[in-house]
């Protein structure tokens, strides 16, 4: 995978935990790539059909791939949200490989079954992948609106010109670059 923009946008999720919900409990979604986080999506009710249909977007910032290791992989979670907020019980997990999204046309549904804690079939989870390649891998912007540079992002994307900070890239706004007078 090279670099880009991972967005997944959870659809639906089907769990045989269902039939003993209450009216009260609810359900989130978290999408986890390793070396790259987990998110989390807006809670649900737990009630047929869990559904995620308001464009609620999970996105990924990541890196080159190395080309010897094994493919990424994406993990989707489901979660069930206990009375503290701060607690929350494993429904069933799954994964599925990343590999060869960006071919293609870089979209992609995907449904993957979920496993629960004893290793049961329990469910699924439908989702829509699209990966956004960046045109320039190692290079992003401050909260000033400066470039940056990141040279080991550059290396490993190929991208090795030699690199000329500009006046903006120093810090100096285009106002303190006018002349005066």
């Amino acid at each position: 995978m090279r670099a880009g923009h991972l967005s997944i946008k959870v659809r639906d999720a089907k769990i045989e935990e269902l039939g003993s919900a209450t009216q009260t409990e609810e359900v989130f979604c978290a999408a986890k790539i390793e070396d790259f986080g987990k998110l989390y999506t807006e809670t649900r009710p737990m009630k047929e059909p869990i559904s995620w249909q308001d464009d609620e977007e999970l996105t990924f910032n990541c890196t080159p791939a190395d080309p010897q290791g094994p493919p990424r992989t994406l993990q989707l979670m489901l979660y069930k949200q206990l009375p503290d907020p701060n607690e929350h019980c494993l429904l069933g997990m799954g994964s599925i490989s990343l590999e060869g999204l960006e071919e293609g046309a870089n979209k992609r549904d995907i449904e993957v079954p979920l496993v629960n804690a004893i290793g049961k079939n329990n469910g699924l989870i439908t989702a829509t992948c699209h990966f956004f390649p960046s045109r320039c891998p190692g290079k992003s912007r401050d909260q000033l609106g400066r470039e940056i540079l990141d040279p080991i992002l550059v290396a490993r994307s190929g991208e090795e010109k030699e690199y000329q900070p500009t006046d903006v890239d120093n810090g100096l706004r285009p106002e303190e670059l006018l002349p005066v007078g």
